[in-house]
């Protein structure tokens, strides 16, 4: 069994560019490519459950066309602030978007800020 190692990109790489306006999240896709990148990370932004749902259909389809799988979907979480019980039926939510995209992975990670 080959473990060949595959280089893959997040989309929080480009958030930059995205909140520049040179780029949204459907030109990730397509950059991560052109970049020769063999996988993307998808994280969500500031888009509504309803923008996420539609475009996570689109993502996938995307993926599938440019063989760039979606190797994982990103969602934030703050149990403390936001209560362990409501952002566990959130994450549910969350964890249905990546059903979507098809992402075999999906990675929470805490929106608490390092202080300076």
């Amino acid at each position: 069994m080959s473990s060949q190692m595959k280089y893959a990109v997040s989309s929080y790489s480009f958030s930059q560019a995205m909140r520049d306006g040179r780029m949204n999240l459907l030109d990730v896709i397509p950059k991560a490519k052109e970049l020769g990148y063999e996988g993307v990370e998808i994280r969500r932004g500031s888009q509504s459950d309803a923008e996420m749902r539609a475009l996570a259909g689109v993502l996938k389809v995307q993926s599938q066309e440019m063989g760039l799988p979606i190797i994982a979907y990103m969602v934030g979480a703050d149990f403390l602030k936001n209560g362990l019980d409501s952002e566990v039926e959130r994450l549910k939510k969350e964890v249905g978007i990546a059903g979507i995209m098809g992402g075999e992975n999906s990675k929470i990670t805490d929106d608490v800020k390092t202080m300076v």
